[in-house]
């Protein structure tokens, strides 16, 4: 079955009705999924430096294998099978990885996906996951293994999942000047004035300003002591203006952050508490 959906696959890659430009992506992205023998069991296996080229990882493939087997405990002969590889290697190689391939499960394939943490490394998470799910269909409803087994159907399935790709990274490449521009949006809300944050707190802004002063929070220029903006309390930025003689001049203003907010609605309800309770 494995064998019929690679063959599809790579027959899909070459159709003429696919969008300009999407070969490479059907070429790639769909690492074909084959059945091998790891330990005492057949399960469904990946070539890691396929998986490697299509995550776009920019470190050499033995040494960015052998970090990832080390780092998370992979085990051969449960967790991927090391091919030989047909060029003999150095006498004075001191790596165990050099030029082989790795035939890797999918739990295996899943796992390095996800740590990559990029928009390929999702899609190969989920193209293995459809795959985990495709086999454990075939195996128990027969309309998905008549499905599977009509070239037409599969054809007609794969051409519809690789339209769905491609509409999806065309939307990502669409939205992210919005997601660029909503960040740097939440970077500028994030931090507030100190009469804002007076509203917040429910008080006036000179009297805010003055018991900021006499808690020892503000110094007496109103700009906030170091270790407060060490704290990430308070962020200091620097303005201009056009003075009267038309000359440019800069002043430092004081920024509250999120973190800054929560800490001063604390120290204020907890001084005034005190007060009441006197």
């Amino acid at each position: 079955m494995e064998k019929q959906l690679h063959e599809a696959i790579l027959s899909l890659s070459r159709d003429d009705r696919l969008p300009e430009g999407s070969h490479q992506t059907m070429a790639t992205v769909l690492i074909p999924i084959e059945e091998q023998r790891i330990g005492a069991e057949q399960v469904a296996t990946v070539s890691a430096r396929a998986l490697h080229a299509w995550l776009g990882n920019r470190q050499e493939f033995s040494h960015w294998i052998e970090a990832r087997i080390a780092q998370f405990g992979f085990e051969q002969g449960v967790d991927f099978l090391r091919e030989q590889s047909e060029e003999p290697e150095p006498q004075n190689s001191r790596s165990l990885f050099n030029d082989a391939d790795y035939r890797i499960t999918l739990d295996m394939a899943k796992e390095l996906s996800m740590v990559e943490c990029n928009d390929k490394g999702r899609q190969a998470r989920q193209y293995f996951i459809a795959g985990e799910r495709r086999a454990k269909a075939s195996a128990t409803d027969p309309e998905v293994i008549r499905m599977l087994s009509d070239p037409n159907q599969l054809r007609a399935l794969l051409l519809q999942f690789a339209e769905r790709m491609i509409a999806l990274e065309a939307k990502a490449r669409e939205d992210a000047p919005k997601v660029a521009f909503h960040d740097a949006l939440l970077r500028i809300t994030n931090a507030q004035s100190i009469q804002d944050v007076a509203k917040v707190i429910g008080v006036g802004a000179v009297k805010f300003f003055d018991w900021l002063r006499r808690a020892g929070i503000l110094m007496h220029n109103n700009l906030p002591y170091q270790c407060h903006i060490d704290a990430g309390y308070f962020k200091v930025v620097q303005r201009s203006f056009i003075n009267k003689h038309d000359q440019k001049q800069l002043y430092a203003r004081t920024l509250v952050t999120a973190k800054g907010l929560a800490y001063l609605q604390r120290r204020y309800q907890a001084a005034h508490q005190d007060m009441t309770v006197v």
